[in-house]
């Protein structure tokens, strides 16, 4: 489907009005997108996101090693109404 809209100015930037129901038909809502050039077209995509089971999939034991500190204060005894 092709479908013809406007690229309009917004204050010194330029954007392009893309209808609803394009939006829908590809799954699209407002939140981010990367635009990609390609030649002389653009490709719009959103924003790829993670759950956090997906993004603690990324995390090795190693990358979460504790400093000395930060193991002297977790282990340390509760000072005050601390809730755990």
């Amino acid at each position: 489907m092709v479908t013809r809209t406007k690229l309009v100015r917004l204050g010194n930037s330029r954007a392009v009005r893309i209808p609803k129901a394009i939006l829908n038909q590809v799954g699209m809502t407002l939140g981010d997108v990367e635009i990609e050039v390609r030649g002389r077209e653009l490709v719009i995509r959103p924003v790829a996101t993670m759950t956090l089971s997906e993004m603690l999939k990324t995390v090795s034991p190693g990358d979460a090693a504790l400093t000395v500190e930060d193991r002297d204060w977790f282990d340390a005894a509760r000072a005050g109404n601390e809730v755990l």
